[in-house]
């Protein structure tokens, strides 16, 4: 689609195909609006079993991080009622990286985690398989340096577990919980 002056328009199909956004003309006020209804619409998609298998491709180029850790950043002191931490903007961008690199590197290969907040202002990470049946959680420390604890659990009962010192080496313990 071009306008008058033959530019092409970038234009975001959202609703029906007659609704159509014209994002170069979009003001500020426009574009959080759009923002606010592009992380509704992921949360409602995300929270479908159809959903979740594509979820990845789905917000791909839409959003940078997945929006169950957005929701983290609005979350204060005592967010719990037992005086917990709220997670820091240092753990919201690592928790953040965690999910960019992950998505990339796997895409459906590897399911949607479940993304929670933890007492102590951190984010884990819980990925589940059923076959072969296992479970691996990385929580991401709030610290000046990347820090993130993980442990693999399969359903043999045995257990591996260490510390993340650099944020590349998710890669490498992500292919061991895929690996069959």
């Amino acid at each position: 689609m071009s306008d008058d002056s033959g530019r092409v328009q970038r234009s975001c199909l959202l609703a029906p195909p007659e609704i159509l956004i014209d994002l170069d003309r979009m003001n500020s006020a426009e574009a959080k609006q759009l923002g606010g209804y592009v992380e509704l619409i992921a949360q409602h998609f995300m929270s479908s079993a159809y959903g979740r298998q594509f979820l990845p491709d789905a917000l791909g180029e839409l959003t940078y991080g997945h929006p169950a850790i957005q929701a983290l950043s609005s979350l204060t002191k005592d967010w719990d009622g037992y005086g917990s931490d709220a997670p820091s903007e240092t753990v919201i961008g690592k928790a953040n990286d965690i999910w960019n690199l992950s998505v990339g590197a796997f895409g459906r290969a590897l399911p949607v985690p479940e993304i929670t907040p933890g007492s102590s202002g951190m984010v884990a990470f819980t990925w589940k398989l059923n076959q072969p049946q296992r479970q691996l959680e990385l929580w991401v420390h709030d610290n000046t340096s990347f820090s993130a604890d993980w442990c693999l659990l399969h359903l043999d009962g045995s257990t591996i577990d260490g510390e993340l010192k650099v944020l590349d080496d998710v890669i490498p313990i992500l292919h061991q919980f895929l690996a069959p």
